[in-house]
């Protein structure tokens, strides 16, 4: 996988995500290499060259006063900016280093999970939760992460499909929606 590929994927998915403003205002610029060095230091981990071009691209999304949530990845990722990485990552990190993983959180969910890019690794996204940790949707990659979300955004997505309204995304099931499960 090179950075390349995930680089072209996340501008992909900031092309869709230009048309809607209120994910535009949720998405935070890049962050800079000294503000990532300095979270890496505070949390004593390494930063694996994925997660440089990822806060490279963007800083993570938070969403408005009031607003809802942008989950950027699906079907219920929140990509966090550096400042909730600080914040949030005890947990995620204890659950990884009790089974001898080290990584790096990028993304939550609202039932606590995380997505932690593997340190060490060229591309291992793994899920983290207090009962365990396991390869992440789709493939257990970021590179696989970006790309069906950015196939999903497309319509080119068999699983998840983005449908948006004036104040946010939602990831839809659309076999499940059909009853066609």
């Amino acid at each position: 996988m090179s950075t390349s590929e995930l680089l072209d994927g996340l501008e992909a998915i900031d092309h869709f995500l230009a048309a809607q403003p209120f994910a535009v205002r949720q998405l935070h610029p890049p962050a800079s290499m000294q503000a990532l060095e300095a979270t890496a230091a505070k949390l004593r981990i390494e930063i694996p060259e994925i997660v440089r071009t990822m806060y490279r691209w963007r800083d993570g999304a938070v969403p408005e006063p009031g607003g809802r949530e942008l989950f950027l990845f699906p079907p219920y990722w929140q990509y966090m900016p550096l400042s909730w990485v600080e914040k949030e990552s005890e947990g995620p990190l204890a659950w990884c280093r009790a089974i001898g993983v080290a990584g790096f959180p990028v993304a939550r969910d609202p039932a606590g999970q995380f997505l932690v890019v593997q340190s060490g690794s060229q591309d291992v996204l793994l899920e983290a939760a207090y009962d365990g940790v396991a390869a992440a949707w789709p493939d257990g990659t970021m590179l696989g992460m970006v790309n069906a979300t950015r196939q999903a955004l497309a319509g080119e997505h068999v699983e998840f499909e983005a449908v948006f309204s004036a104040h946010r995304m939602e990831w839809v099931f659309p076999d499940r929606e059909s009853g066609n499960d």
